[in-house]
């Protein structure tokens, strides 16, 4: 994959060579044509050639500059945390066409500002979290109600190119995928929080696209994150009013929350 990007770099500036020498073959042509003391001096050859060294040169140091930052890119990168890696993926987006990006989560508590970074460049959003009624204790599945209601009720309030589901099942993987940028990877780890899990301050190892690595990754995230999203039992997050006298609440949850939607 980095080969041919080099290969991509030197191309680009190897065209960039031939069509500057024509028309600085053609510039100087036309200019001896219409000045006769320009004629007189172009007559020496060693003009034009120095011309077309120089041009040269100058396409040689940029395709040069080109490669050396494409040898020093890394094709994938290790962060102690969520954090530290949503802060690496909202800087590469800025200049970056949007595409769809896809979450895979307990809950958002730790991405919600780089969802919102997203949403705000125009980005479609799938994001699949864990269902309440699946959460390891009482305390996860408030934060997971939460967190619903802040990405139904106010990030994504009104924004049609995002798209909100809930599995129902333990959680095991987290990670994102952004399209033709990278895709991000992380793990969940059983720990003694009132949680039960711990997610986001485990490391991420965020791959470039179009690297081995990413390829990789994102063949395994596809498969972990489409088989629940198409589940059958997996519900669509939408808004609703409020209905407390119908709801058949989970512990932890709020009556009226975007995460009991279906829990009624």
């Amino acid at each position: 994959m980095l080969w041919k990007k080099i290969q991509a770099a030197l191309t680009r500036h190897l065209a960039a060579i031939a069509r500057g020498s024509a028309l600085a073959i053609l510039a100087l042509y036309l200019l001896s044509k219409a000045f006769a003391p320009a004629a007189a001096f172009l007559k020496s050859d060693i003009t034009l050639i120095q011309v077309l060294v120089l041009f040269f040169l100058a396409e040689l140091a940029k395709a040069t500059s080109d490669v050396t930052v494409l040898l020093k890119d890394k094709p994938y990168e290790l962060f102690p945390s969520q954090d530290e890696a949503s802060l690496h993926i909202r800087k590469l987006l800025d200049g970056h066409r949007p595409g769809l990006a896809r979450f895979l989560g307990t809950s958002a508590s730790h991405r919600v500002d780089l969802m919102t970074a997203l949403r705000d460049r125009g980005w479609r959003l799938q994001i699949l979290v864990q269902h309440p009624k699946s959460a390891h204790t009482e305390a996860l599945a408030a934060d997971i109600s939460q967190h619903l209601d802040v990405l139904v009720y106010s990030t994504f309030d009104d924004y049609p190119s995002c798209e909100i589901r809930s599995y129902k099942a333990p959680a095991f993987l987290r990670g994102s995928t952004f399209e033709n940028l990278g895709v991000a990877i992380g793990w969940y780890i059983v720990s003694s929080t009132k949680y039960g899990v711990s997610g986001s301050r485990n490391p991420v190892l965020f791959a470039s696209d179009g690297s081995a690595q990413a390829h990789h990754l994102n063949r395994m995230f596809a498969k972990a994150l489409d088989l629940p999203w198409n589940d059958p039992d997996t519900e669509a997050v939408e808004k609703v009013a409020p209905n407390p006298s119908s709801q058949r609440t989970h512990p932890g949850v709020r009556p009226g929350s975007a995460a009991e939607l279906k829990l009624r």
